[in-house]
């Protein structure tokens, strides 16, 4: 299923620009479907290192969908209330309830700094993985 967002693919841009009108009345189709089952909310993750294009394919997704049934949270460095907490509450608690979200930042980039300070990686790819697991 991922296997076409999966890095070193690469397409020109003539192919791009005549591929887009079909991929945004594509997605726009699949976003009034899910708005009107309403089956289970969508999450869309956008990570990457600082510079990375983040915010660019945010405005894209807001330019190509309907912005009125979209949410963009950012998350930086946890505050004193989510530090007493565990790791992955702060995002726990920002899930959509019954709408779609994108995050700036998620629990695959930013939630175990620690994990790339020494500790073991395989644990904290293990909670990015699970994130209700501590809940």
């Amino acid at each position: 299923m991922f296997e076409s967002a999966e890095i070193g693919h690469r397409i020109d841009k003539a192919t791009y620009r005549e591929a887009v009108p079909a991929l945004r009345a594509a997605l726009q189709q699949a976003q009034v479907a899910l708005q009107e089952k309403k089956k289970f909310p969508v999450v869309v993750l956008v990570s990457g290192q600082d510079g990375a294009g983040k915010g660019e394919t945010i405005n894209l997704l807001y330019e190509w969908m309907d912005p009125r049934f979209l949410t963009t949270l950012a998350f930086s460095a946890p505050s004193d209330e989510e530090r007493e907490r565990p790791p992955m509450w702060r995002f726990w608690r920002s899930l959509p309830q019954g709408a779609g979200g994108h995050f700036a930042g998620s629990w695959y980039s930013g939630p175990d700094p620690p994990a790339h300070s020494g500790r073991n990686l395989a644990q904290g790819a293990g909670r990015a993985s699970r994130p209700d697991q501590p809940l």
